[in-house]
């Protein structure tokens, strides 16, 4: 390399070196804040939600949905969230979450979920996205699969099976009027059925987007 070129790239690398050597960013995915909305609890006892009863998980997850749905219709992303390589994101994801409120502590079976637990709590058991085209379609489709009822009901009893109960995450997208939802299961400890209650909680997420 001639003196000259040496120069140059000395020059450069003092000019442009905190660019140069930096490389690019972060993913843009890797940015993004989840923002609570409500929660709630409701009863997984068959009559109540069969008939729709306003104490039901089915009511409640309906409930809970439908306000996310529209929170997120006109909610604009937290201050700040996005760096300037990205763009923030048009709409926000919602994030459901049913959980038992109270699990067994002394059964024959709490060594094998245990087990599971933690196995699923670092790698949740994950089903393919499915699309609906509306918030009720959606939570039929919950109210099935929880039950075990439906291929996918099927393959979650068959993964998280005997006393162990299901804790469910729905991340829901919606894309051009339709509802895309991936779900992620963490198999845990026997529910208590005497209580026979749910936690449902739910939130907006937001993801910046590559430009």
């Amino acid at each position: 390399m001639s003196r000259r070129s040496t120069f140059t790239a000395i020059f450069a690398l003092c000019l442009f070196g905190p660019t140069l050597l930096a490389g690019p960013g972060p993913v843009c995915s890797s940015f993004h804040a989840d923002v609570p909305i409500e929660s709630a609890e409701g009863t997984s006892a068959v009559w109540a939600n069969l008939r729709g009863k306003p104490e039901s998980v089915r009511a409640q997850s309906k409930r809970l949905l439908d306000a996310a749905e529209t929170r997120g219709e006109s909610a604009s992303p937290p201050e700040g969230l996005c760096p300037s390589y990205c763009r923030s994101p048009a709409r926000p994801q919602i994030v459901f979450s049913t959980t038992p409120t109270d699990f067994l502590e002394d059964y024959s079976q709490f060594d094998k979920c245990e087990q599971l637990l933690q196995f699923t709590s670092e790698s949740p058991f994950r089903f393919d996205p499915l699309t609906f085209e509306t918030i009720d379609e959606l939570n039929d489709w919950v109210q099935e699969f929880t039950r075990g009822k439906g291929p996918e009901g099927h393959e979650l009893y068959r993964r998280c099976d005997g006393k162990c109960s299901p804790q469910y995450v729905w991340t829901i997208s919606p894309n051009e009027e339709k509802l895309t939802v991936e779900t992620a299961v963490t198999c845990g400890h026997a529910r208590d059925r005497d209580v026979n209650r749910y936690k449902l909680a739910s939130s907006l997420r937001w993801v910046c987007a590559e430009r």
